[in-house]
């Protein structure tokens, strides 16, 4: 069935029901009040999955361009950076 609709409409088509999966979480989240906390869990959990994401990738390129030593202080200072944040955050937010 989807063979014969254009790429360019079945492009179109999925990208609205991805998109919508935002529309709809948004709209959950503004009518559904959530404890501060367990939001907060969510929040950092996801952005642990990107910031390894990220940090996966360029760990690849800097060990290909500096070597191992480069890559190792990389992600050293990066993590040690991430958990300062942190934990200025966790001082400022009183959690």
């Amino acid at each position: 069935m989807m063979e014969s609709v254009p790429p360019v409409l079945q492009a179109g088509f999925w990208g609205l029901v991805a998109g919508s999966a935002l529309v709809i979480g948004a709209t959950i989240g503004y009518f559904v009040r959530l404890p501060a906390a367990f939001s907060s869990s969510v929040m950092a959990f996801g952005i642990g999955v990107l910031v390894s994401a990220l940090s996966f990738d360029l760990m690849q390129e800097a060990f290909a361009e500096g070597g191992v030593t480069a890559a190792a202080v990389e992600s050293v200072q990066n993590s040690g950076v991430m958990l300062l944040a942190g934990v200025e955050l966790l001082t400022l937010t009183g959690l």
